[in-house]
């Protein structure tokens, strides 16, 4: 019997296991159109934060209150002007009216050059590439669709900056796919429970 339950919780575990890994990084598969884009970014350091970054979607179209906003080809540089290679985005606040949230900031992973296109303007487009430092975050906006957010950073002195491209889209609804492996975990606890009743000689169940 207690064979059995550790046999339970491990598979338990390894679905829910499953799961939240796929919540630690976002891809160009989690943001739809319409996209608001901004190349060439470029926000002034002071005691670890950012100066903040402004937004207004209330123009676009968007399906639901789910927004992802990317930071894409970040780099860093210094008051003169030069490249600091050794820098970290530590986190991010949204603000939006008197409210604001931290969601976490995660990796962005693009398997090869990807292109976004503005929706009001064509003209703004930004490629996104695999070498480069590519960051997102997730937030539900109110129904302004206006909100502002500031970075924190590390190794950047005051008077340094970030400058990278924004991408905001649309979120995709999650897919819950780890709860899609459940089929597959309650076959294995079947089969191994079988197992453990041809080794130890139980009578079968029912």
């Amino acid at each position: 019997m207690r064979i059995r339950s550790i046999i339970y919780v491990a598979c338990i575990q390894a679905a829910l296991g499953i799961s939240m890994l796929q919540a630690d990084t976002l891809a160009p598969g989690d943001l739809t159109a319409p996209f608001a884009v901004q190349p060439f970014v470029g926000l002034g350091v002071t005691g670890g934060v950012t100066q903040p970054f402004f937004s207004d979607l209330s123009a676009l179209s968007l399906p639901g209150p789910g927004i992802v906003d990317v930071l894409g080809n970040i780099q860093a540089f210094d008051a003169g002007g030069n490249p600091i290679s050794t820098f970290q985005l530590t986190g991010v606040t949204v603000t939006q009216g008197a409210s604001s949230l931290m969601p976490p900031l995660q990796a962005f992973i693009v398997p090869s050059p990807t292109t976004y296109v503005s929706t009001l303007n064509p003209l703004n487009q930004v490629t996104l590439v695999p070498s480069a430092l590519n960051l997102a975050f997730t937030f539900n906006s109110d129904s302004s669709f206006q909100y502002s957010y500031t970075l924190d950073v590390t190794g950047i002195p005051d008077g340094g900056f970030l400058l990278y491209d924004d991408v905001e889209g649309a979120k995709v609804p999650e897919p819950g796919a780890g709860w899609l492996l459940l089929p597959v975990v309650l076959w294995s606890m079947v089969r191994l429970r079988k197992r453990f009743r041809l080794r130890t000689g139980a009578p079968p169940a029912g």
